[in-house]
């Protein structure tokens, strides 16, 4: 329910989820779809504490030096002066309670696997200019319970990567790492490189000689 029914996710990014889950399969994992908590909860969680936290941080050097700040970052940091500590401890609570909720889920799992973004990594060409981009993601949930979460590259769509996301029990990185790494070694993905696509990067950039796919 994080991203095989999200509007936002690519067809082709459940399509190569769904491959890599076959591929721990074959290498010994029971493989079980899991309901959690929706996404956007922890999303909306994760963004009072991040933007209270980072403006009660930067608050007097925004007033002093603010024009010495981007204009991607100064808008970010102020969205934070909406914010009091009663919105902080709020978020922190419900911080508190959507990590139980993740644990109850996990109680019969060693790990759980999602997509690390709900799209393929952005075109370099897509960044050029001022305008920011955002990418769907799927790791803020874990920045706001704590639990342990590693991405690997599971594939490549249109020359653009792809990344799943394992997610371990607190304190629990040991068996993350060694999901991470079994799954590592029984696929290429992280030695590849993508074949060179212009349109990947942006027109104005030319590929350098003898560049080939591995």
């Amino acid at each position: 329910n994080w991203f095989a029914q999200d509007v936002e996710t690519m067809s082709e990014i459940v399509t190569r989820v769904d491959a890599a889950a076959s591929h721990l399969s074959l290498l010994g994992a029971r493989i079980e779809e899991v309901e959690l908590p929706g996404a956007k909860l922890f999303e909306a969680c994760g963004g009072v504490i991040v933007h209270a936290e980072s403006f009660a941080w930067h608050r007097a050097q925004l007033g002093a030096k603010g024009d010495l700040y981007s204009d991607k970052t100064f808008p970010y940091f102020m969205a934070g002066i909406a914010l009091d500590e009663n919105d902080l401890a709020l978020a922190q609570r419900a911080a508190r309670a959507l990590g139980a909720e993740l644990d109850a889920a996990m109680a019969r799992f060693d790990a759980l696997l999602t997509v690390t973004t709900c799209t393929t990594a952005l075109p370099l060409g897509d960044f050029q200019g001022a305008a920011a981009r955002w990418t769907p993601m799927r790791t803020m949930a874990f920045n706001v319970t704590g639990h342990p979460a590693l991405s690997v590259p599971c594939g490549f769509v249109d020359s653009l990567p792809v990344g799943m996301q394992i997610v371990g029990r607190r304190n629990d990185e040991a068996t993350v790492c060694q999901i991470g790494h079994g799954y590592e070694q029984a696929t290429d993905f992280g030695a590849v490189r993508p074949a060179w696509d212009a349109r990947a990067v942006g027109a104005s950039i030319s590929a350098p000689k003898g560049r080939e796919q591995r």
